[in-house]
């Protein structure tokens, strides 16, 4: 027998080299793999990060529900049921009523006497909050 290998052939010296390499690449990267973190709620949930501001917070409710904010001011309010129900404003005078029955039913109202056989119903305008996320 020669004492030349063929090229395509590892020595078995070559190869549990080799082999050990790569169980030490592997146990490198699992913790690695294993320890990554990831933001928990808010727009960004699910997305790889370091730290918690690298997870960007979110309006809950109201008609900026689940976009961007850094502030709760960023998040505008809104009617919370009404003619108006789903529109931003300020004040609950920003938020129509309604008739809640009879022939105006849906209709806006100011007085119980303007909703026949039922009643004028106010609404709230409802403020959010800008929820912040975690990272872990």
């Amino acid at each position: 027998m020669s004492s030349t290998q063929h090229p395509s052939r590892k020595s078995p010296v070559g190869l549990l080299r080799d082999s050990l390499v790569l169980a030490m690449l592997i146990a490198l990267a699992i913790p690695a793999l294993a320890h990554a973190k990831v933001c928990a709620g808010g727009i960004d949930a699910g997305k790889t990060c370091n730290f918690a501001s690298d997870c960007r917070k979110t309006c809950a409710g109201g008609i900026d529900a689940g976009q961007a904010c850094n502030f709760n001011s960023d998040c505008r309010k809104t009617c919370a049921g009404g003619i108006d129900a789903g529109q931003a404003c300020n004040f609950n005078s920003d938020c129509r009523k309604t008739c809640a029955g009879g022939p105006n039913a849906g209709q806006a109202c100011n007085f119980d006497s303007n909703c026949p056989g039922s009643s004028c119903l106010s609404t709230s305008c409802l403020s959010t909050s800008c929820l912040g996320t975690s990272c872990i």
